[in-house]
């Protein structure tokens, strides 16, 4: 980590060399240029046409430029897709107008495809955008899916590999911008952006602000999710504000695309946040400060009041958990409200005063701040994942917040000191590959690595087939894990006959009540074609010879030599008179076959009083289904 008044120091340096980079003498120089960079290469195309057309319901002025590139997608038609305008794939830039639509002859620039999830696209955008329509002020908006600093799906479980993280999501190029590169794009355009209106979920985080706060004056977006807003076209009521009074401020359009945001949520039932952030604050010793000294405050007490910190990270307002990705927790919190119930929770004076700056400085950081649903939301969020398992170290630790803080220190911390803790080993899948038709056997080792013991324990299981479908949820409970110990948990699944052949995934969540202590996803085993064998081991006739009138008992060992269970054997025998007429048949239908198993099966045979005498045979016919797996014949039995 290095020293926070270095980099301080470097930020403001940082900004001195921008401030004097929008000083323009071209004659056609406006008052403000907005820059809209629309990522639809992906299931959001459809909201990012939305997003320009309610754009052209105002149009550019003299004073007010509007510039949108437009990214869209080869995706299939479905769920957020759109095939309107064109239906064109490629990347394209406009100067908006008062009622243009996004088609290929309104585009100003055909720049062919580009990758929006690319830093230098983001770079060139804005350099362009400069200079060709100077302004005195610049708007930057960022348009797509957000993940927030680190990320929230969890597609890697493991904390040393990084999940998907940060925003503009390209799925033609599989690439993404994280925290890092945005502030990267920013930094490489050299010049000063007035405020960057990120229209992404989970965006409004410090590190995310800190990460550009050399760039821009103030930053706007939402702490949770963002998806409310993509159901109203609310860009041209904060720019028709703009454009009929080009002097507003930075500031003033900050709070009014808060407003105006928040306006929908009284009508309709989304829980969002949306807030502006006064970027010139995190270039002095303030939040930023304030929050590195209330991670060294808490790393010094965390032993001592352990229980009270674990409490008020519970009870803290956090954000991340759409409905499919709720088991991957909520990882940001939100630092007024964490550093509130530190505050009441903590008796440590030290302690105290920390939050207490920590809230000071967010009032002081926080422009404007909205919520719906979410009651103790106040403006920005921190990562800070409430379990262990949750926390991606190698997604995190390249932020700059995380590099100039102690904040990631303190998060090692809180998490290797965890009362409850555990962590999944190895797991293992016998057989792998399994035969349709087959028993599979999870073995998951489940360490406790807390300071106190595990009980009672669930593992759950969630399998899906190749197609992705959820097949099973299995899960298994166990009662008690020491301090320290290995207790490997094994969890059962039959699959059918017909189960899908390919490769499964499956995932693996440890829970103690309702906390998730751990978990790994993504795991694998294979699911091959069914392959029935099987053989007869032995027949005996006792009575042998048996009289007319008599009763006889066969006695037929067999065994499953397949992977398999038998769910529909059949065993038959055939008795033939001597004159090699059939005399009678006897059939065996078991339940159920397990490989591996000696299986014995008896049935009486009843010989007429007026049977012929003689020297009879029979066969002996072992079936799956119209399977014939294994066959005796030949044998013979005397009746006297």
């Amino acid at each position: 980590m290095l020293m926070l008044s270095l980099n301080v120091s470097v930020l403001q340096s940082a900004w001195v060399a921008l401030a004097g980079q929008n000083t323009v003498t071209a004659n056609n120089q406006s008052s403000w240029t907005v820059m809209a960079y629309l990522d639809g290469d992906n299931e959001l195309e459809g909201y990012a046409i939305a997003k320009f057309l309610s754009m052209s319901q105002v149009g550019s002025s003299s004073d007010v430029k509007l510039l949108a590139q437009l990214d869209r997608t080869p995706g299939s038609v479905g769920y957020g897709y759109d095939t309107r305008y064109g239906d064109w794939t490629d990347t394209k830039r406009f100067v908006i107008t008062q009622g243009m639509t996004p088609t290929p002859e309104n585009a100003v620039r055909d720049l062919g495809e580009q990758n929006t999830g690319d830093p230098n696209t983001l770079t060139l955008f804005i350099q362009w955008a400069v200079e060709n329509y100077p302004a005195d002020h610049y708007f930057l908006v960022l348009f797509d899916h957000g993940e927030g600093a680190v990320g929230v799906h969890g597609q890697d479980a493991s904390p040393d590999v990084a999940p998907p993280v940060g925003l503009m999501f390209d799925y033609t190029a599989g690439d993404f911008l994280t925290t890092p590169e945005l502030g990267q794009a920013l930094g490489a355009a050299g010049v000063k952006i007035d405020i960057v209106f990120i229209d992404g979920c989970y965006m409004a985080g410090l590190e995310v602000a800190y990460q550009i706060a050399a760039y821009a004056d103030v930053m706007v977006g939402y702490e949770g999710d963002g998806h409310g807003a993509w159901t109203d076209l609310v860009y041209h009521n904060f720019l028709a504000s703009l454009v009929s009074n080009p002097s507003m401020s930075s500031t003033d359009i900050g709070v009014r695309v808060v407003d105006e945001y928040a306006s929908i949520w009284s009508r309709d039932s989304y829980r969002v946040t949306c807030s502006a952030i006064d970027l010139t604050k995190l270039r002095s010793t303030g939040i930023v400060t304030a929050t590195d000294n209330f991670a060294r405050e808490l790393m010094a007490l965390y032993t001592k009041y352990f229980s009270q910190i674990q409490s008020a990270r519970s009870g803290t307002e956090d954000y991340g958990g759409y409905p499919a990705y709720q088991k991957y927790g909520d990882p940001y919190a939100d630092l007024y409200h964490f550093a509130d119930q530190i505050y009441n929770l903590v008796p440590d004076g030290g302690l105290r005063k920390a939050a207490s700056e920590v809230k000071s400085n967010l009032d002081a950081t926080v422009i404007s701040s909205r919520q719906y649903n979410y009651p103790n939301a106040h403006g920005l969020s921190v990562y800070f994942p409430e379990n262990r398992s949750e926390y991606h170290r190698a997604g995190y630790l390249n932020c700059s917040f995380t590099i100039d803080t102690n904040w990631d220190e303190w998060l090692g911390a809180y998490y290797i000191t965890s009362r409850y803790a555990a962590e999944i080993g190895s797991v293992t899948v016998v057989p792998d590959p399994a035969s349709q038709g087959s028993r599979v056997t999870f073995s998951i080792p489940v360490q406790n690595t807390g300071r106190k013991e595990l009980e009672p324990v669930r593992v759950d299981l969630e399998l899906c087939q190749p197609n992705g479908d959820l097949a099973s949820s299995p899960s298994s409970t166990v009662t008690y894990i020491a301090i320290g110990s290995v207790s490997v948990v094994q969890i059962y699944y039959d699959l059918g006959a017909l189960a899908p052949i390919g490769t499964w995934t499956f995932d693996v969540q440890v829970y103690r009540k309702m906390n998730l202590l751990d978990s790994q996803t993504g795991l694998k085993f294979t699911v091959k074609p069914l392959v029935i064998s099987g053989r007869i081991l032995s027949v005996s006739v006792n009575p042998n010879p048996v009289t007319r009138g008599g009763t006889t008992t066969f006695t037929v060992k067999i065994e499953n030599t397949g992977e398999s269970v038998w769910s529909t054997a059949s065993i038959t025998l055939i008795v033939y008179k001597p004159n090699a007429k059939v005399a009678g048949k006897l059939t065996i239908s078991p339940d159920s076959i397990k490989p591996g198993i000696e299986y014995t099966f008896t049935r009486k045979y009843y010989v007429q009083a007026s049977a012929p005498t003689g020297t009879y045979h029979y066969d002996v016919i072992l079936t799956y289904g119209s399977t014939t797996i294994a066959t005796i014949t030949g044998n013979e039995i005397t009746v006297n």
